[in-house]
């Protein structure tokens, strides 16, 4: 048959008639939201049939135009309001077919918590939820009513006009059987939904946690801890799944418990991961189950970083990937910026103490690397720094020298870019910072002015405390001053031998002109010689001329004998000038005064 509603009228072979109709209208479950209505079920017709419809609610008919209607939904608005609780009577009808029965939506109280008394005694107590509404629409008083358990709160009121989230009330007096009593709200003739909020009397609640700063105790803030008596002693502690008893009341009170961690471990630290905790008071009372998230502690961290970073390895307590339940907790390790500082994170087990390793990265310093590892939002302290690798000396570059100041280049790594940090050994010996001057600084060079009149025989480098090996000072010359020092040499080359060449001209034209002079002398000397030694005795006119001429070639010896010590004086010999010994000279016949001119002449110059 064709989508359709209402009544339908048939007939037989023209001989039977009968009447029917299209099935029901049928409501499975309303939702009530601000002021509209959800009505989901069936048979409501397809919303070409509307005109056939009629909603009333409570006993009152709604306008067509006020809802949109479709086979198994109608969505209505009303001029109610869903936050006071109420209920509502829904008649239908669908051309004239109408429900088999009224419908009747309660628009109940919720109880999310109810407050505590710390005591046995009677007290003022909060029930906080939604539609705990102390007055109804028309703004007169609504009819409420609240018990726990038995004992009726008397004074209901909301704590704040018009906000229907919570309702105060006076709870009587109870005892220590008091417990896990169900709570009811009845307003205007409409219950609260069923709840699992229970209340005790004098129950013990957790409300927080912290560590004491050792970090080895887990200290519990709360309340009612205690019996009636107000004895702490023989309370239980349970978390994850392990119970001890206290066994004094030292650092205990009804407020507050001290909770040695080592007390979970039954020698497995396995046990010591974020989980639940509770408190059993001796009357048998339980808290409620509260989430302990254990604060990671760093006690040392193992392996050394440069610039690029590096593996790293930290050791601690409650370094924790699984909670106790297995579940994955969140890692996150950062610097003091609060930057993420390591990555590829890696869980590693020994002897049941779980240490972490992960890849630092890269950093421009080498004495602020601290970090500081946050699980499950819970920050460990924040005190242990990332040791740098030691400086490294690969070479020293000579660069100059001025006076008493040396200038030269350390090559080498991790000397950081601090120039405060750096200290400097020479000769295996601290020098005073004010006899050096860093120049220049990065991780892989320092360039350096150092003060000193003692020889440098070797260099140390200290970056941070961390000594460098120990390097011989040997002068190795860079490229640049490789060729300033090669054009020095060269002009030093070019202007020495110009100097010598003047030199040796110089001193040549000195021995030249010494030695003209010298070979004058001697070819007058010869001249005079070779005379005396062609002349014969007979061919002189007399005795007297002979005289004469003995005499005036005596006094020409002389004069040449003057000349010869004069000529002496210069160092040169004879020999030296011409090459032979003057007694490689011919002879012939000569006279006395002759021979002693020889004699003369063979001497030294």
């Amino acid at each position: 048959m064709p989508d359709s509603i209402g009544k339908i009228d048939g007939l037989i072979n023209d001989i039977y008639n009968f009447s029917t109709n299209y099935q029901n209208p049928k409501i499975s479950s309303i939702s009530f939201e601000s002021n509209e209505f959800i009505i989901s079920g069936d048979n409501f017709g397809n919303s070409i049939y509307s005109n056939y419809s009629e909603i009333k609610l409570n006993s009152i008919v709604q306008q067509q135009s006020s809802y949109i209607i479709d086979n198994n939904r109608i969505i209505l608005q009303s001029n109610y309001n869903s936050n006071f609780s109420n209920q509502y009577h829904f008649d239908i009808s669908i051309a004239n077919i109408s429900l088999s029965e009224q419908y009747i939506y309660y628009n109940r109280p919720i109880i999310s918590s109810i407050s505590q008394l710390n005591s046995y005694n009677s007290g003022t107590i909060t029930i906080r939820g939604d539609k705990l509404n102390c007055k109804n629409e028309n703004n007169s008083s609504s009819t409420i009513e609240v018990k726990i358990g038995d004992k009726l709160c008397s004074s209901p009121s909301n704590i704040i006009e018009n906000q229907f989230n919570s309702i105060k009330c006076s709870l009587p007096s109870g005892n220590e059987f008091d417990e896990n009593l169900d709570i009811n709200i009845t307003i205007d003739n409409v219950s609260n939904i069923e709840s699992q909020i229970k209340f005790t009397y004098n129950i013990p609640s957790i409300s927080e946690y912290h560590p004491d700063n050792n970090n080895n105790n887990l200290i519990l803030i709360g309340n009612n801890f205690d019996n009636k008596f107000g004895s702490i002693d023989k309370t239980n502690i349970t978390f994850n799944g392990i119970t001890f008893k206290l066994n004094n009341s030292i650092n205990n009170s009804k407020t507050s418990i001290t909770i040695n961690l080592s007390n979970f471990t039954l020698n497995n630290d396995n046990n010591l991961k974020n989980g639940y905790i509770q408190v059993h008071t001796p009357s048998n009372k339980t808290s409620n189950s509260f989430l302990i998230q254990l604060k990671p502690f760093i006690e040392r961290i193992e392996g050394r970083i440069n610039k690029n970073g590096g593996e790293i390895t930290i050791i601690g307590k409650y370094l924790n990937f699984k909670t106790f339940n297995n579940d994955n907790t969140s890692i996150i390790i950062q610097n003091q910026q609060n930057n993420s500082i390591c990555n590829d994170i890696q869980q590693l087990i020994n002897n049941n103490n779980p240490m972490i390793i992960c890849k630092h990265s890269p950093t421009i310093s080498i004495n602020n690397n601290y970090l500081k590892i946050k699980i499950d939002n819970q920050t460990s302290n924040q005190n242990i720094n990332v040791e740098f690798q030691s400086p490294i000396i690969h070479s020293i570059e000579f660069r100059g020298k001025e006076s008493d100041t040396t200038q030269f280049d350390i090559i080498g790594e991790n000397f950081g870019n601090d120039k405060s940090l750096i200290q400097i050994k020479v000769n295996d010996n601290l020098i005073d910072n004010s006899k050096f001057n860093i120049n220049e600084i990065s991780f892989e060079n320092i360039q350096i002015e150092m003060i000193s009149n003692d020889e440098i025989q070797s260099i140390t480098v200290i970056a941070n405390n961390l000594s460098s090996n120990t390097l011989p000072f040997e002068i190795t010359i860079n490229d640049s001053n490789k060729s300033r020092l090669s054009g020095g040499i060269i002009v030093a080359i070019v202007l020495g031998c110009l100097v010598g060449i003047i030199s040796i001209v110089v001193v040549s034209l000195i021995l030249k002109k010494k030695l003209n002079r010298n070979r004058k002398s001697v070819d007058t000397k010869m001249e005079s010689i070779a005379v005396d030694q062609n002349s014969k005795p007979n061919d002189l006119p007399n005795n007297n001329n002979n005289n004469n001429n003995s005499k005036k070639k005596s006094k020409d010896v002389e004069k040449s004998n003057g000349k010869q010590k004069d000529s002496s004086k210069t160092g040169a010999s004879f020999e030296n000038v011409f090459g032979q010994s003057a007694h490689d000279i011919p002879r012939g016949k000569v006279i006395d005064g002759t021979t002693l001119v020889q004699q003369e002449v063979s001497g030294s110059f």
